[in-house]
């Protein structure tokens, strides 16, 4: 025991030096491990917002056709609704008119008389809408993977949990029974709705009948709400996109 301790005297430089090295050596690769590691993470969270905004990108292609696609139903409806001479359809309070836009389904200005063309148009279309299933695949990866909880910047979360949720609720379809019920009054009369051109005169099929025109104003209701539905998260897509570039550029 005491060849142990002068032992230790005489060299207790050189083993705390050999154990200084040790310990540094261990810290070090401890250091380089965790580097490493959030390295890892790092890169997976970069690659995954990569791929949530080019799926926000395809998103909104979707979101602006689902949004003219029902302004333009809401519209020509309304003006079905008009030429029958009948009460439309009031919007609630708080929610926003949509205005009619010249687009590919109609390339010119509403119609203020009665337009043969525009109402058999219209009348196509009131029988069918255009939702697309909310593609939430790129966000529910993100989550599975464990990459949103290594996310710290919480106004990014805030903002991704806001648009998916908004996505889910808004464009959830719904319109099934209105719509199964409108066209099954039209076959009542020996009509298709995608075909009124045979017909000496569409409006007819409303005038004097209540629960059709119920269904009618009920499908505008419907259309109105995806139309400002699909708008509104448009913009929540675009400051989505701006967020997430910035906390990949940061």
């Amino acid at each position: 025991m005491k060849k142990i301790i002068k032992h230790l005297k005489e060299n207790w430089i050189r083993h705390g030096f050999e154990t200084l090295v040790i310990t540094a050596g261990i810290l070090l690769a401890f250091s380089l491990n965790n580097w490493n590691e959030n390295r890892i993470v790092q890169n997976r969270i970069t690659s995954q917002l990569e791929a949530l905004v080019k799926s926000l990108e395809v998103q909104k292609e979707q979101l602006d056709f689902i949004r003219i696609t029902h302004m333009f139903r809401y519209n020509s409806l309304q003006y079905i609704l008009g030429m029958a001479d009948v009460t439309l359809y009031v919007i609630p309070d708080g929610l926003e008119e949509v205005a009619f836009e010249i687009s590919w389904f109609w390339k010119a200005p509403i119609p203020k008389e009665q337009n043969r063309k525009f109402i058999d148009l219209s009348f196509s279309w009131s029988g069918r809408y255009a939702i697309t299933s909310p593609n939430t695949s790129i966000a529910d990866e993100l989550d599975r993977s464990g990459a949103y909880a290594q996310i710290k910047n919480f106004e990014l979360k805030e903002a991704i949990d806001h648009f998916y949720n908004e996505l889910k609720w808004r464009l959830t379809d719904q319109t099934d029974r209105s719509l199964e019920k409108w066209n099954d009054s039209l076959i009542e009369d020996g009509v298709y709705y995608i075909n009124t051109a045979d017909l000496d005169d569409p409006i007819a099929l409303l005038k004097g009948n209540r629960k059709r025109l119920a269904l009618l104003r009920t499908i505008v209701g419907e259309a109105h709400w995806f139309s400002i539905s699909a708008k509104g998260l448009l913009l929540e897509a675009d400051n989505l996109v701006l967020l997430i570039e910035e906390e990949l550029h940061h």
